[in-house]
């Protein structure tokens, strides 16, 4: 496993120059580098994640977890027990739950709205909140 060094005043400066992003070009450069911390910070996380599940699971096959002073390690299934095999007409219904899913068609309701000023009757507008979003450019 490698070895990081954090240097939280440069994290912390890099964060206050890379907020000044859209005025000076050394920002970006600040903020690019915040990034690449972030990515090699979530890699040693997964490097870690796989080396507690291999020794763990190596030590006891029916391990579930650990607890410690500062941290909790889980180990267990995520999404859904079962599947319908193909067709869920096939499956007795005690099995089955149905849901009825709707969705807006985006496109024709502003359509709609440009031809006629108005939304459709039973549709409002939603006040969709902003934020920023930053990725490194590969």
């Amino acid at each position: 496993m490698a070895t990081i060094t954090l240097d939280t005043q440069e994290i912390a400066r890099l964060s206050k120059e890379g907020g000044k992003f859209a005025m000076n070009a050394e920002s970006e450069v600040a903020l690019a580098r915040l990034l690449f911390i972030r990515e090699k910070i979530d890699e040693f996380i997964t490097e870690a994640k796989a080396e507690i599940e291999k020794s763990a699971l190596d030590l006891d096959k029916d391990f579930t977890g650990l607890k410690g002073d500062k941290i909790k390690v889980e180990y267990r299934a995520f999404g859904a027990e079962y599947k319908i095999a193909e067709d869920p007409n096939l499956v007795p219904r005690e099995f089955i739950k149905s849901k009825t899913m709707y969705s807006l068609v985006t496109s024709a309701i502003k359509e709609h709205q440009k031809n006629t000023g108005m939304l459709p009757i039973g549709v409002e507008a939603v006040e969709r909140k902003k934020q920023i979003s930053i990725k490194a450019i590969a």
